[in-house]
């Protein structure tokens, strides 16, 4: 997932640089590079991930406006791969991936077809309060 710093105005990225974990990474994709504030750089999951996830903390509890996901469309192969992703926010953080506790608050099924430029968003009308943590490799901004 690549990081959306740039993207929206009047937000501040609350996602950038925080905790993250994830399932495990793909040679040097690491949870890491899912929000470095770089659209360069991303967190790939290993291979014959069925269920791949990745976490961030937010630490303290902050308003969430939205969650913009920006997946690798760099090859058709990863644009096909990007479906079925839920984003979910709970209040603790999630031990290896189980967000069985959190509530789900966006659902993309996909496919991802690139036609609206790069991202796809999740936004929220009232802001989420009270929650620290998102998961399924999304970045709140």
């Amino acid at each position: 997932m690549r990081s959306s710093y740039r993207f929206f105005t009047g937000f501040a990225n609350v996602a950038g640089g925080k905790a993250v974990t994830a399932a495990l990474q793909y040679s040097s994709l690491v949870a890491e590079k899912g929000n470095d504030c770089d659209l360069g750089s991303i967190y790939h999951s290993g291979f014959g991930q069925v269920y791949a996830w990745w976490t961030v903390d937010l630490g303290d509890p902050v308003l969430v406006h939205a969650v913009r996901l920006f997946p690798d469309y760099s090859f058709q192969l990863y644009i096909d791969r990007f479906h079925h992703v839920e984003v979910s926010v709970g209040s603790v953080a999630a031990a290896g991936g189980d967000a069985s506790t959190y509530t789900v608050v966006g659902t993309f099924v996909g496919p991802f077809d690139n036609s609206s430029c790069c991202s796809v968003d999740f936004t929220f009308d009232p802001p989420l309060s009270r929650l620290a943590t998102c998961t399924s490799g999304a970045t709140p901004l």
